[in-house]
C-alpha cells in the first residue's frame, strides 16, 4: 500500500506555517491549538468531538511519512500543513488491533505538519474536524457556522 498525502483546506483563508500551542480536553472535546508563525496574534483551533484515536509525533520522525508516494509534491506547498492521508497506514493498523471493527465507522485520516511536530488525527469520514480562526482570542472564522465556539 503505496500512501498519499493531500491537501486539506477547512477555510479558504487558512494557510502558512503554524507552531503547535496547546492540548486540551473539554467534557465532549479534544481541542488542539496553534499559533500561526510570525503571528502571535493569530491562531487555529482544530476542534474533534469522539476522537477515537490520534498521535503525536516530533516533526524529525515524520510521523512515518518517509514512505508517502508524493513527498516531493507536498515538500513543495510548504509552509501548508493541513493534509489527508489516503490509503492510511495508521487506519490499517487501527483495523487490524481492532479485528476489523473500526472499517465500520468510515474513519478518515487527518494530518497537520507544523514547525516541530506531525498530529494525526484518525476522525469520522463523515464530517471534518471543526477548525475556528481566532485573531487575538476571538474567534473570526469557522469550517462550521453552526458550531458554537468553545469562546460563546
Amino acid at each position: 500500500m503505496i500512501t498519499k498525502i493531500k491537501i486539506w483546506k477547512p477555510l479558504d483563508t487558512i494557510g502558512g506555517s503554524y507552531w503547535f500551542e496547546n492540548l486540551s480536553l473539554t467534557d465532549t472535546n479534544f481541542v488542539f491549538t496553534y499559533r500561526k508563525d510570525k503571528e502571535r496574534d493569530t491562531k487555529i483551533r482544530i476542534i474533534c468531538g469522539g476522537l477515537p484515536s490520534f498521535r503525536f509525533t516530533n516533526e524529525t520522525f515524520l510521523g512515518g511519512y518517509s514512505h508517502v508516494d508524493n513527498l516531493e509534491e507536498i515538500e513543495a506547498v510548504r509552509p501548508w500543513c493541513f493534509y489527508t492521508v489516503e490509503d492510511s497506514e495508521y487506519l490499517k493498523k487501527i483495523s487490524e488491533d481492532s479485528g476489523g471493527l473500526s472499517d465500520t465507522f468510515n474513519f478518515k485520516h487527518y494530518c497537520i505538519i507544523s514547525k516541530d511536530e506531525v498530529l494525526d488525527l484518525i476522525y469520522s469520514g463523515r464530517v471534518d474536524p471543526v477548525v475556528e480562526i481566532l485573531i487575538d482570542g476571538s474567534v473570526v472564522e469557522s469550517n462550521d457556522p453552526g458550531h458554537h465556539s468553545l469562546d460563546s
